[in-house]
């Protein structure tokens, strides 16, 4: 009996295309946020706390409010900040440069080939190397470990038909990464209100 013809393993090959300094502060300032954002909202709860005891009317308990509004209002400002400042600093940082190379990408189920035109320098990386790929709306991230990533443009794909191919049948293959500030956002703007409502309840107690 004759043996069957190995099916024909599915690739979709990448135009060349490079990482800018831009994308890069983009990416890096979302997962920084990613990871303290509930850090930083603590504190601007405690300051929105703050600021709602200036509604007593009791000229020691609006001094501390007003005090802790400022104090805790300042740290949430620089923990808002200063993320934006390390991130924008590493990103267009000179030495980076070598992260900004020019690279295609020829992904199928099993290995993702990665082409330096520049250089010539081929890199292969088996399926069973990769920790997680992670699918944002204009790119996706594709984590070798959960440090080390390398990044993956919609629009080097050479057509939507090839992004529909990859994500239908060589993406499912890895494992996925799903990352989101939206419930994080969703929770904090529930906290903030209910903070506010009791702030005028008390307020509201203390008058009558």
């Amino acid at each position: 009996m004759s043996e069957l013809p190995e099916q024909e393993e599915t690739t979709v090959t990448t135009r060349p295309f490079a990482l800018t300094p831009k994308e890069y502060f983009q990416i890096l300032l979302r997962l920084a946020y990613w990871k303290c954002w509930w850090q930083i909202a603590m504190v601007m709860l405690v300051a929105l706390f703050s600021l709602g005891l200036c509604l007593i009317d009791d000229a020691n308990v609006r001094y501390g409010g007003f005090l802790g509004f400022a104090v805790f209002g300042l740290i949430s400002l620089i923990g808002l900040l200063w993320p934006l400042y390390k991130c924008m600093s590493f990103a267009y940082h000179p030495g980076n440069k070598a992260v900004m190379k020019t690279v295609q990408y020829t992904l199928s189920k099993n290995r993702v080939i990665a082409i330096e035109p520049e250089s010539g320098n081929v890199s292969t990386h088996l399926r069973q190397d990769f920790f997680a790929i992670e699918k944002c709306k204009k790119y996706y991230l594709v984590w070798l470990t959960a440090n080390l990533m390398f990044y993956l443009a919609k629009d080097a794909f050479q057509s939507p038909e090839d992004i529909e191919t990859f994500e239908k049948e060589i993406l499912p293959a890895y494992p996925l990464q799903k990352r989101s500030l939206f419930y994080g956002i969703f929770y904090l703007v529930v906290i903030f209100s209910f903070t506010i409502i009791m702030c005028l309840v008390v307020s509201a107690l203390n008058k009558s």
